[in-house]
């Protein structure tokens, strides 16, 4: 096959490639309209929700350590990664699970929970030999339903750190730690004075009670926050790597269509030069 059948088999490839891009681009962005206003909505909300739920696990601890020793009722503790099983996610899912890696290599004790396909081959090929527990859920309106078998798992954790990435705008998202039931840090912080400090609440019916409460309702609900956060923000990614890779490939076109026509300019005065050479061959025989 010569040299200019390759080029445009190449151009042909590109071109179909294109439409493929922008298509996805412009489900990303059908998609971000809805979920944005739904979580920046619910953002503060759940946030506030979330600073509540601390405090009520911090008055636990602390009618715990009245009783005993703090480090009688530590218990186990687990860093979380949310990503996607999307792969045209942009580079914020590679970024996230770098920071999460890096973490976990600090709290080797820490148990690891993966929720998506992109993070698990992350972890698999930098940390093979290590375990962890995976999750499959879908990128798109994960419902209670879905999510309640890792609720199930979480709850029974005293410390979680779940890295997640967080939607800022479209061409902006970063990766964000979060800290969930880590009352127990506070309280030992806390204690490093003296007996522990701070509010202190009086529950109806009773502590354990509304803790339960907050951990089968309020919990689930900042989990699935979590969630659309993490679904937000790789929406935003997507429409920013679709919209490099449709430059990209526009660019690479225009290059490829113009090196197309310079071989075939040089293909036709090739032509041309050796039919005078036969001509002028012709007149001097």
């Amino acid at each position: 096959m010569s040299q200019r059948d390759n080029l445009e088999e190449t151009i042909e490839l590109i071109r179909q490639l294109l439409p493929i891009i922008e298509a996805n681009q412009e489900i990303a962005v059908m998609r971000i309209g809805h979920v944005r206003a739904t979580v920046l909505a619910t953002r503060a909300f759940e946030e506030g929700l979330s600073a509540i739920y601390t405090s009520v696990l911090t008055s636990h601890k602390r009618a715990l350590a009245e009783e005993q020793e703090l480090a009688e009722i530590q218990g186990k503790a687990a860093t979380i990664l949310l990503s996607t099983n999307e792969r045209l996610a942009g580079s914020i899912t590679n970024v996230t699970a770098s920071e999460f890696i890096t973490f976990t290599d600090r709290q080797p004790r820490d148990d690891v929970i993966i929720v998506g396909q992109v993070g698990r081959d992350v972890w698999e090929s930098q940390r093979p030999d290590k375990p962890y527990s995976f999750f499959d859920l879908p990128q798109q309106a994960v419902s209670m339903r879905q999510i309640r078998p890792l609720l199930t798992q979480l709850l029974a954790y005293e410390d979680l750190t779940v890295f997640y990435p967080r939607y800022a705008s479209v061409v902006t998202q970063a990766p964000v730690i979060r800290k969930l039931g880590s009352a127990l840090e506070t309280a030992a912080k806390a204690s490093q004075a003296g007996p522990l400090q701070g509010t202190r609440y009086l529950f109806e019916p009773s502590l354990e009670e509304v803790l339960d409460f907050f951990n089968t309702q309020i919990f689930s609900t900042v989990v699935k926050q979590l969630f659309e956060e993490t679904e937000l923000a790789i929406l935003g990614s997507r429409i920013t790597a679709m919209e490099n890779a449709a430059f990209n490939i526009r660019r690479r076109l225009v290059e490829l269509e113009r090196l197309d026509l310079q071989t075939k300019r040089r293909k036709r005065n090739k032509h041309q030069r050796e039919r005078l050479a036969g001509m002028q061959l012709w007149h001097t025989s």
